[in-house]
């Protein structure tokens, strides 16, 4: 969990970096990072999300197997 904190901090700093250094041109010199960060944001959501301040391994790997559950599902009535 905090290997993947630290993750999600390191593209929030580039993220910032390049703002600062691209100025008003942000929005279009920056886009790569922005997607960057909302694809890493969004994985640690997915994955420790609802787990709370007592999370431990154990729900979060149930957390995981459930996920993985329903996308099979999802997958099976796709096709």
């Amino acid at each position: 969990r905090m290997v993947d904190q630290q993750i999600v901090e390191i593209c929030r700093e580039r993220l910032g970096a390049c703002k600062q250094r691209e100025g008003p041109n942000q929005f279009q010199n920056c886009a790569k990072e922005m997607e960057q960060l909302a694809q890493v944001t969004k994985a640690y959501q997915a994955r420790y999300g609802d787990l709370g301040v007592h999370g431990n391994s154990r729900t979060c790997l149930m957390k995981q197997k459930h996920r993985m559950i329903e996308e099979r599902k999802a997958q099976a009535n796709a096709s």
